[in-house]
């Protein structure tokens, strides 16, 4: 417990001023917006053209109403990855820093900013959901049943 303590208090003195917690975070938010935002979306967005694929290949496999509603929430998911993708020109972690695009500026950018990505990539997300719910909604109902 002692060994414990001793560990915090060093760590705590790593960190003395708010500028290395400030640095630590920057870099943490850069990151996540230059990496791992991009490849994420990316990868879902492969994933789910895939998942739309497999499904409508084998329409006669799949007859029931719950790949209809699968097929459904990868569009809307795709969709929202693209807007998303598209939003991060948008994104700067420092005014005037290196991730700064000089495009963030113009007028018609902060229009799509505000239209597409936020207002348009919340319905769509809202979309996403409820074609989630109804995919749950009809594997529920079809729990027990023959639903060949």
């Amino acid at each position: 417990y002692c060994k414990n303590i001793s560990k915090k208090s060093q760590l705590i003195e790593t960190f003395r001023t708010e500028e290395d917690l400030e640095y630590i975070f920057f870099f943490i938010k850069y990151v996540a917006i230059v990496y791992l935002i991009p490849i994420l979306s990316f990868l879902a967005l492969i994933l789910n053209i895939l998942i739309i694929k497999v499904v409508k290949s084998n329409k006669t496999e799949f007859k029931q109403a719950y790949f209809d509603f699968m097929v459904l929430n990868s569009k809307f998911n795709s969709i929202y990855c693209l807007i998303y993708l598209f939003g991060l020109i948008n994104e700067c972690l420092k005014p005037y820093s290196i991730f700064c695009s000089s495009i963030r500026e113009y007028v018609i950018i902060q229009y799509y900013k505000i239209i597409v990505v936020n207002y348009i990539g919340s319905a769509i997300k809202m979309c996403s959901n409820l074609s989630y719910l109804l995919m749950t909604i009809n594997r529920y109902i079809l729990v027990g049943r023959d639903h060949e």
